[in-house]
């Protein structure tokens, strides 16, 4: 039961971190939209004197992020908010499965970004903009967007270093996803624990114990000092006999 409860730990554990780490930038768009259509920025300064930022009125944008001067009920603000919604759990999906930090926070402001335009999509089948951007001698000069938008561009952006990165670091293995074949963890019941005693007992080393019970060399070990059998100090290829 012990063992069980811990499997559960670990697998419940990082999941859980990543919703109380997403709930913020989801809660945070969602206000920041409230404060924009009840004129609440007003005179606060927040971002006065920058260069690329300006809040302003805010303006439903009926069709895709970035995307001005679409009709209601258009192919553009059905497809939408269709793919507004949907686009929740796959992200979801990829965050409760990576592996890696980089991986994890790239698909954390992705989330955040979907959750936040999805909400508000499935509520009022259109998004609240009111961040212009202008000055950044890009693209993205002139267009208007919310801080969801600004969510997903900087998560596209770590996709995008990441994937730069990698070649650079040809040797080190890619962990971003938990979609691998994994080693199922060794259970001690009684009878797996004597078994293990009785096996290095009668003189097979731990790395042979450890192969037989699919686990780590120190697990093993851990569990023969607690069973109160292993010998301190001796060498891990030839164990105590007797």
């Amino acid at each position: 039961m012990i063992c069980y409860r811990s499997e559960l730990l670990n697998i419940f554990t990082p999941n859980l971190i990543s919703l109380i780490t997403l709930t913020p930038f989801a809660a945070i768009d969602l206000y920041s939209k409230y404060m924009a259509h009840e004129d609440l920025f007003y005179g606060l300064k927040i971002i006065e004197g920058s260069q690329f930022f300006t809040l302003e009125d805010p303006i439903r944008n009926l069709g895709w992020a970035l995307q001005g001067g679409v009709e209601l009920n258009s192919f553009a603000n059905i497809s939408s908010n269709i793919c507004s919604v949907l686009i929740i759990p796959y992200c979801l999906f990829h965050l409760f499965f990576s592996v890696s930090v980089i991986a994890r926070i790239q698909w954390t402001l992705l989330a955040a970004g979907a959750v936040g335009n999805g909400i508000e999509s499935a509520l009022f089948r259109s998004a609240t903009d009111f961040i212009y951007i202008h000055d950044t001698g890009t693209f993205l000069d002139g267009k208007v967007a919310n801080l969801a938008d600004l969510y997903i561009m900087l998560g596209i952006f770590v996709v995008l270093l990441r994937n730069f990165l990698q070649p650079l670091f040809p040797d080190t293995q890619d962990t971003s996803y938990s979609n691998g074949t994994k080693r199922k963890r060794f259970i001690y019941t009684n009878e797996k624990m004597q078994e293990v005693i009785e096996r290095y007992k009668t003189g097979e080393s731990l790395e042979e114990i450890s192969l037989i019970a699919k686990t780590s060399v120190p697990s093993v070990r851990g569990k023969l000092v607690h069973a109160g059998v292993y010998v301190s100090g001796s060498s891990i290829s030839h164990p105590r006999t007797g």
